[in-house]
Protein backbone atom coordinates (compact mmCIF):
# COMPACT_ATOMS: atom_id res chain seq x y z
CA UNK A 1 0.00 0.00 0.00
CA UNK A 2 2.80 2.41 0.92
CA UNK A 3 4.49 1.91 -2.45
CA UNK A 4 1.19 2.31 -4.33
CA UNK A 5 0.46 5.55 -2.48
CA UNK A 6 3.96 6.87 -3.18
CA UNK A 7 3.52 6.07 -6.87
CA UNK A 8 0.14 7.85 -6.95
CA UNK A 9 1.64 10.88 -5.27
CA UNK A 10 4.65 11.11 -7.58
CA UNK A 11 2.55 10.54 -10.67
CA UNK A 12 -0.31 12.95 -10.02
CA UNK A 13 0.60 15.46 -7.31
CA UNK A 14 1.54 18.30 -9.69
CA UNK A 15 -1.66 17.98 -11.73
CA UNK A 16 -3.78 17.53 -8.62
CA UNK A 17 -2.35 20.64 -6.99
CA UNK A 18 -2.88 22.68 -10.18
CA UNK A 19 -6.48 21.53 -10.39
CA UNK A 20 -7.13 22.51 -6.78
CA UNK A 21 -5.29 25.79 -7.24
CA UNK A 22 -7.52 26.80 -10.15
CA UNK A 23 -10.60 25.71 -8.25
CA UNK A 24 -9.99 27.55 -4.97
CA UNK A 25 -7.72 30.31 -6.34
CA UNK A 26 -5.44 30.21 -3.31
CA UNK A 27 -2.08 28.46 -2.99
CA UNK A 28 -2.29 27.72 0.73
CA UNK A 29 -5.82 26.37 0.42
CA UNK A 30 -4.78 24.21 -2.54
CA UNK A 31 -1.94 22.76 -0.48
CA UNK A 32 -4.27 22.00 2.43
CA UNK A 33 -6.84 20.46 0.13
CA UNK A 34 -4.17 18.35 -1.56
CA UNK A 35 -3.30 16.87 1.82
CA UNK A 36 -6.96 16.27 2.53
CA UNK A 37 -7.34 14.44 -0.77
CA UNK A 38 -4.43 12.15 0.00
CA UNK A 39 -5.78 11.46 3.48
CA UNK A 40 -9.10 10.46 1.94
CA UNK A 41 -7.28 8.28 -0.59
CA UNK A 42 -5.39 6.53 2.22
CA UNK A 43 -8.59 5.98 4.18
CA UNK A 44 -10.61 4.67 1.25
CA UNK A 45 -8.08 3.05 -1.07
CA UNK A 46 -9.17 -0.45 -0.08
CA UNK A 47 -12.59 0.40 -1.58
CA UNK A 48 -11.01 1.48 -4.85
CA UNK A 49 -11.75 -0.96 -7.63
CA UNK A 50 -8.57 -1.82 -9.46
CA UNK A 51 -10.49 -1.86 -12.73
CA UNK A 52 -11.15 1.87 -12.36
CA UNK A 53 -8.72 4.53 -13.53
CA UNK A 54 -6.66 5.69 -10.55
CA UNK A 55 -6.30 9.21 -11.97
CA UNK A 56 -10.07 9.55 -12.31
CA UNK A 57 -10.48 8.16 -8.79
CA UNK A 58 -8.01 10.71 -7.40
CA UNK A 59 -9.48 13.68 -9.28
CA UNK A 60 -13.05 12.77 -8.35
CA UNK A 61 -12.03 12.97 -4.69
CA UNK A 62 -10.19 16.25 -5.38
CA UNK A 63 -13.18 17.73 -7.16
CA UNK A 64 -15.50 16.90 -4.27
CA UNK A 65 -13.05 18.29 -1.72
CA UNK A 66 -12.71 21.52 -3.73
CA UNK A 67 -16.45 21.97 -4.17
CA UNK A 68 -17.04 21.32 -0.46
CA UNK A 69 -14.43 23.99 0.37
CA UNK A 70 -16.01 26.48 -2.04
CA UNK A 71 -19.46 25.89 -0.57
CA UNK A 72 -18.11 26.33 2.95
CA UNK A 73 -16.35 29.56 1.94
CA UNK A 74 -19.56 30.85 0.35
CA UNK A 75 -21.58 30.05 3.49
CA UNK A 76 -19.00 31.80 5.65
CA UNK A 77 -19.01 34.91 3.49
CA UNK A 78 -22.82 35.00 3.59
CA UNK A 79 -22.76 34.74 7.37
CA UNK A 80 -20.20 37.50 7.65
CA UNK A 81 -21.97 39.47 4.91
CA UNK A 82 -18.59 40.84 4.01
CA UNK A 83 -17.79 41.16 0.31
CA UNK A 84 -14.40 39.63 -0.29
CA UNK A 85 -12.43 40.57 -3.36
CA UNK A 86 -9.69 37.98 -3.13
CA UNK A 87 -6.38 39.03 -4.62
CA UNK A 88 -4.81 36.96 -7.32
CA UNK A 89 -2.21 34.45 -6.22
CA UNK A 90 1.39 35.54 -6.79
CA UNK A 91 1.88 32.94 -9.49
CA UNK A 92 -0.94 34.36 -11.58
CA UNK A 93 -0.17 37.99 -10.81
CA UNK A 94 3.27 37.75 -12.38
CA UNK A 95 2.00 36.11 -15.55
CA UNK A 96 0.82 38.00 -18.58
CA UNK A 97 -2.41 39.95 -18.76
CA UNK A 98 -4.31 37.22 -20.64
CA UNK A 99 -3.64 34.68 -17.90
CA UNK A 100 -4.69 37.15 -15.20
CA UNK A 101 -7.95 37.85 -16.99
CA UNK A 102 -8.58 34.15 -17.58
CA UNK A 103 -7.95 33.34 -13.91
CA UNK A 104 -10.35 36.08 -12.80
CA UNK A 105 -12.99 35.01 -15.31
CA UNK A 106 -12.90 31.39 -14.17
CA UNK A 107 -13.91 32.76 -10.79
CA UNK A 108 -17.13 34.08 -12.36
CA UNK A 109 -18.24 30.55 -13.28
CA UNK A 110 -20.31 28.24 -11.10
CA UNK A 111 -18.48 25.43 -9.32
CA UNK A 112 -19.68 22.94 -11.94
CA UNK A 113 -18.57 25.11 -14.85
CA UNK A 114 -15.22 25.82 -13.21
CA UNK A 115 -14.67 22.10 -12.57
CA UNK A 116 -15.44 21.25 -16.18
CA UNK A 117 -13.29 24.04 -17.63
CA UNK A 118 -10.29 23.24 -15.45
CA UNK A 119 -10.55 19.48 -16.03
CA UNK A 120 -11.09 19.82 -19.77
CA UNK A 121 -8.77 22.65 -20.76
CA UNK A 122 -6.13 22.89 -18.06
CA UNK A 123 -5.85 19.25 -17.00
CA UNK A 124 -6.65 17.99 -20.53
CA UNK A 125 -9.18 15.31 -19.54
CA UNK A 126 -11.52 14.01 -22.22
CA UNK A 127 -15.27 14.56 -21.97
CA UNK A 128 -15.70 10.94 -20.84
CA UNK A 129 -12.99 11.23 -18.17
CA UNK A 130 -14.46 14.52 -16.96
CA UNK A 131 -17.92 12.99 -16.68
CA UNK A 132 -16.44 10.05 -14.74
CA UNK A 133 -14.67 12.40 -12.33
CA UNK A 134 -17.75 14.57 -11.80
CA UNK A 135 -20.13 11.61 -11.70
CA UNK A 136 -22.41 13.03 -14.37
CA UNK A 137 -23.31 12.41 -18.00
CA UNK A 138 -21.26 13.44 -21.02
CA UNK A 139 -24.16 15.69 -21.97
CA UNK A 140 -23.96 17.53 -18.63
CA UNK A 141 -20.21 18.05 -19.15
CA UNK A 142 -20.80 19.47 -22.62
CA UNK A 143 -23.56 21.75 -21.33
CA UNK A 144 -21.48 23.09 -18.42
CA UNK A 145 -18.50 23.50 -20.75
CA UNK A 146 -20.58 25.53 -23.19
CA UNK A 147 -22.04 27.71 -20.43
CA UNK A 148 -18.61 28.25 -18.88
CA UNK A 149 -17.10 29.17 -22.24
CA UNK A 150 -19.87 31.72 -22.78
CA UNK A 151 -19.07 33.30 -19.41
CA UNK A 152 -15.37 33.40 -20.25
CA UNK A 153 -16.12 34.91 -23.63
CA UNK A 154 -18.35 37.60 -22.10
CA UNK A 155 -15.78 38.54 -19.46
CA UNK A 156 -12.58 38.24 -21.47
CA UNK A 157 -13.74 40.22 -24.51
Amino acid sequence: MKETFKCLYEKYNFDLFNFLFYMVRNREQAELLSREVYIQVLNSYDQFESKSNEKIYLFSIAQQVAVDRLKKKKRQSLLCSKEENSPLPKEIAIQDEKMRRLFKCIGQCTNEQRSVLVLRFIQKFSIQETSDILGCSDRKVKTEQRKGMMILKDHIL
